[in-house]
């Protein structure tokens, strides 16, 4: 039997992980739609339902709980495991979704994005661009970051940095999807 109104008499009902499906379908939709718009080759897809995918012996400060990582008040550094691209690339892609769990992050200033070919040793920094919001999350792209300049290699790291983070501030980082040509 459908529903009509507002919506102010349903109690009890916890609509938290609702949202998050949606911010996570949304997410998805963004990160295949750059694979296909952007002719990249190939990305790796991280929604932290486990820590799989971040290298945490390189990471800092990262802290898993409840689907998103954080810095639990400090500056955060998550870098993700390698994965070994067919041939090296040139271009970088960034796709992932944020909230503010205190504060207001200002993109590209607390809040920043890399992506290296080389295993990490090198990494150029990308401009993020604020896509809007799906369910609570913000979505940022960055698209086409020539990473021809980086020392030759096929080991592919992204690394996010949440900065200038304290008790007023803390930045939650929900899913990223790094791709490359």
């Amino acid at each position: 039997m459908p529903y009509y109104g507002d919506g102010s008499n349903l109690t009890g009902i916890d609509t938290d992980a609702i949202k998050d499906d949606f911010a996570l379908l949304g997410f998805k939709s963004a990160a295949n739609g750059s694979l296909a718009k952007y002719n990249l080759v190939d990305q790796t897809i991280d929604d932290f339902q486990d820590a799989s995918g971040i290298d945490t012996g390189a990471s800092s400060n990262e802290t898993l709980t409840g689907g998103y990582y954080t810095g639990s008040g400090s500056n955060m550094t998550l870098i993700s495991n390698a994965t070994t691209a067919e041939a090296v690339p040139t271009l970088g892609d960034l796709v992932l979704t944020y909230t503010n769990g205190a504060g207001s992050a200002t993109i590209n200033t607390d809040l920043k994005g890399y992506i290296s070919r080389d295993n990490g040793t090198t990494y150029t920094v990308f401009s993020l661009a604020d896509q809007g919001d799906t369910g609570g999350h913000t979505i940022l792209t960055a698209h086409d970051l020539d990473i021809s300049g980086q020392p030759s290699g096929t080991s592919v790291r992204y690394k996010i940095e949440t900065l200038n983070q304290s008790g007023a501030k803390e930045t939650r980082i929900q899913a990223v999807s790094s791709g490359w040509a």
